[in-house]
């Protein structure tokens, strides 16, 4: 190998350690692992699909690479993540919106976002991943309600927003959610 192949190299050698060392300092398994609620991504996952109402998606970036909500549990628990080296530098926290085409915009956590405002040294504590995590979830679900309420309107708030002269009642597109409405109790209906 000539010298200007060794030198490049060793070049992209020492770009690669220092792209792993700059991603090391963004990772957040280790809080995640010391100060989640749930002992796997998989877990976490479930436990704002299950109790959110919007049903959120989850993703996490491991590594570099992607992993989306039903292949988490192939991670396994976060400690056998860090007792394996992964690093989780980004969670994506999204919703789609069932029956029109439609979804929340994701909303991103990092470990900025996890630092303690009320820290000077900006120390992670359980109290802020879960004010960040929890954060972005409810972000989601607002967005996600507020699509499900501009366009899951049953038959009766159809008739309302047509006496108001807001849509055409014959109309088939889709109408917003009348928050009195006697049928579906201001909840929408299933599309």
């Amino acid at each position: 190998m000539s010298d200007m192949g060794w030198s490049q190299y060793i070049r992209r050698l020492d770009d690669a350690a220092a792209m792993e060392e700059k991603a090391r300092e963004q990772d957040m398994l280790p809080w995640l692992y010391k100060f989640c609620d749930y002992d796997s991504p998989h877990a976490m996952y479930r436990a704002f699909y299950k109790y959110t109402d919007c049903g959120p998606w989850v993703s996490l970036r491991v590594n570099g690479q992607w992993v989306h909500c039903q292949d988490l549990h192939k991670l396994g628990l976060w400690k056998d993540m860090v007792a394996r080296g992964d690093i989780v530098d980004e969670a994506l926290i999204g919703s789609i919106v069932e029956g029109v085409d439609a979804e929340a915009a994701p909303v991103s956590v990092r470990l900025g976002d996890i630092r303690s405002a009320r820290s000077k040294s900006g120390k992670v504590t359980r109290h802020s991943l879960r004010s960040a995590l929890g954060s972005a979830v409810s972000a989601v679900n607002e967005q996600a309600n507020a699509i499900w309420d501009e366009t899951h309107g049953c038959d009766t708030c159809r008739k309302h927003w047509a006496d108001e002269g807001d849509v055409d009642a014959s109309e088939d597109a889709f109408v917003s959610v009348w928050d009195e409405c006697p049928d579906c109790g201001g909840h929408g209906a299933i599309i």
